[in-house]
């Protein structure tokens, strides 16, 4: 099913197709940013300013569109020239500059300018006859300026001081009207930078019909809030499917890439977010533009590490991250005047993260990773973006910024190729689902025969523990080291102890040195034949101190790959059956005793016959046999109770017993 959903002959494009779409979506917003970003003018080069006079005498603004004011102005260093002394025949120029450009390292007669100062610029604009709804477009001047239009105050973004204390920093990207119908223009505007490493008319100003330059930046203004919307949505999606699975990562770090690029978007370009909150200070405002540069490079490399771990070292992603996290660092808690100065290094880290990306995409394809290609048309055009706005910003070219696009196109492959995994993940969960139906129905199966098996299992237990825990003879089990690991009751009944203090004791403790040893030489044996010793006894010694005799059958106990692990056992207390042939062996020692005593007598009353009259013999000794008959009696009746009946002088006892009396009676 899997190889059926990328297939030509199957339900789904395959995988070249799938590429070719992606690609062709990818392009369609290209064409709408470059016709919403270009210039309204068709193919006419605007003039540019010739020593502070920029002649737009054949120029229509109707049918050519707005113009950028270009070229060079006249500049006055350290002054804030009043446009009414313009106007004075004593007037002097100090000298030219060019615009858009920093007025950083400028040479004038002076020398090098610093990045911080202040200064006047300005502009004679020639127009074609009297023109009307005439409007200057403003983007960013370092850091604050005050600007008038032929003597008149246009407006202020910030306040534009001699000093740090004296000026007050401000991006307000706008629109400003000139109310009058004008045939030239004398434009003049003061600017003050106390608080950025750069000053001076950073961008292009544009002169236009006041409707034609807002459409133009009303288009812009969409343009970004589109692909700001677009690009937050992706990141609040992702970032909900990471927490629905977090085991995978990529959607997170793609999630925080989105959210830093979405807060850059809204920090730059046409600045919206200084329209949305006006009351945002300049300072926070350049911490959040530099951050989210700064910041985008970690959450990128962490990104493309989650999705081409083999080939992105980790190494090189710990450099980043701990660069990135020290810049972010200083510009969290230094002044604008301060962490500005690291521009270059964020520039640096991005564009070294760029280099290393691209080579690790190339490993991707050649070892065919997954989404490697959808990869890196994204991350091409986000590099060529980004490397187009940071020679922008040197203001090497004047080409505009398109890392927005440039970011746009590369979150949005991303997002295509993080919805290509997801689909996939999604064919295969459909197969494994299947799959899983099959296995289940199995399992479930084969839980029932083991239920059956577990029942039996248990049945079988509790018959065998019922056995064990009922029979009169303890049963034990012991480690290899003599420990008690296993008993029943009838085992702490025989020793005397109770069944937690029996729990692990050595056999030692209740046996004697001498009998320990036997015990360890019987056992010993057991452990080198493996043979069961059926019955061997010894004297066990129980926790009263009294002593008992055992008799013993004990086998070797091995574990499941034959290995001995210890001893089990039986044992029976056969004390009162060793009392017992011990008293029968002392009366079969009385008994002999008698038989001797009795035939004695039976040699002397002869030899008394021989010497005296036979009767005498009979009628002394007849009473000695009756009383040794009567003393003997018991004995044997013992005995005869004891083991049954027994021959006694060739005759069974128990005839015996009745004639005896009749012989005695009829010897007397």
């Amino acid at each position: 099913m899997f190889r059926d959903s990328f297939n030509l002959r199957g339900p789904y494009l395959d995988m070249k197709s799938l590429l070719s779409g992606i690609l062709l979506i990818l392009v369609v917003p290209l064409l709408l940013f470059t016709s919403a970003c270009r210039s309204i003018h068709d193919g006419k080069t605007p003039p540019r300013a010739v020593r502070g006079v920029l002649d737009l005498s054949h120029w229509d603004f109707e049918k050519d569109g707005p113009v950028d004011l270009n070229g060079e102005y006249e500049f006055h260093w350290e002054r804030h020239v009043p446009p009414s002394d313009f106007l004075s025949p004593s007037h002097e120029t100090h000298g030219f500059i060019p615009v858009p450009a920093y007025w950083n390292n400028q040479r004038l007669e002076a020398g090098k300018l610093p990045g911080q100062g202040y200064a006047t610029y300005r502009l004679r604009v020639l127009l074609t006859g009297v023109q009307q709804s005439l409007a200057l477009r403003f983007q960013d001047m370092g850091t604050a300026y005050r600007v008038y239009v032929n003597g008149k105050l246009l407006d202020s973004v910030g306040v534009p001081g001699k000093d740090r204390e004296s000026t007050v920093p401000r991006y307000y990207p706008q629109v400003l009207g000139i109310n009058e119908s004008v045939d030239r223009l004398d434009i003049v505007f003061h600017v003050s930078n106390f608080h950025h490493r750069r000053g001076g008319a950073w961008e292009a100003i544009q002169l236009g019909q006041e409707g034609r330059l807002r459409d133009l930046r009303e288009r812009r203004v969409g343009m970004d809030l589109f692909l700001f919307g677009s690009i937050f949505i992706m990141a609040i999606y992702h970032l909900g499917l990471f927490f629905l699975r977090k085991v995978d990562r990529s959607p997170l770090y793609f999630s925080l890439f989105c959210f830093v690029v979405a807060v850059r978007l809204l920090t730059t370009g046409e600045r919206y977010l200084t329209h949305l909150l006006p009351a945002l200070s300049w300072g926070l405002l350049l911490k959040l533009e530099y951050l989210s540069m700064c910041l985008a490079v970690p959450a990128f490399a962490l990104f493309m590490h989650s999705l081409f771990s083999k080939e992105f070292s980790r190494l090189f992603l710990r450099f980043i991250v701990a660069a990135s996290c020290v810049v972010s660092l200083v510009i969290l808690f230094t002044p604008g005047r301060v962490f500005s100065h690291l521009l270059p290094a964020c520039q640096a880290l991005l564009l070294l993260t760029s280099l290393y990306g691209l080579y690790v995409l190339v490993l991707a394809l050649k070892h065919k990773r997954e989404g490697a290609f959808i990869f890196l048309a994204g991350f091409i055009i986000l590099s060529l973006g980004t490397i187009n706005d940071i020679i922008h910003v040197e203001k090497m070219i004047q080409t505009g910024y398109f890392a927005a696009f440039g970011f746009f196109v590369f979150i949005f492959s991303q997002a295509c190729l993080l919805s290509l995994r997801f689909s996939r993940a999604l064919a295969t969960v459909e197969v494994q689902h299947k799959e899983l139906i099959t296995v289940n129905e199995a399992c479930r199966q084969e839980i029932k025969d083991r239920v059956l098996t577990e029942d039996a299992l248990r049945q079988s237990e509790e018959k065998y523990r019922i056995i064990l825990q009922s029979i009169e003879d303890g049963y034990y089990e012991v480690d290899l080291a003599g420990n008690l690991t296993f008993f029943n009751d009838a085992m702490c009944r025989i020793l005397g102890y109770p069944r937690d203090e029996l729990m692990g004791l050595n056999n030692r403790a209740f046996m004697s040195e001498e009998t320990a040893k036997q015990v360890y030489e019987a056992f010993n044996q057991l452990y080198r034949t493996g043979q069961p010793a059926k019955t061997f006894g010894w004297e066990t010694i129980r926790k009263d101190r009294t002593r008992t005799y055992l008799e013993n059958s004990v086998s070797l106990m091995r574990d499941t790959k034959g290995a001995p692990v210890g001893f089990r056992g039986l044992a029976r207390d056969v004390t009162d059956r060793k009392e017992a042939e011990d008293r029968e062996r002392m009366h079969e020692q009385q008994l002999l005793q008698a038989s001797k005593m009795v035939e004695l007598g039976t040699l002397v009353s002869g030899v008394a016959h021989e010497i005296n009259n036979p009767n005498n013999f009979i009628m002394l000794n007849a009473p000695l046999l009756v009383d040794s008959w009567q003393a003997a009696k018991p004995i044997l009746e013992e005995y005869y109770k004891d083991n049954g009946d027994f021959l006694l002088g060739g005759m069974m006892y128990s005839e015996m017993k009745e004639n005896v009396p009749k012989l005695f009676s009829g010897i007397l």
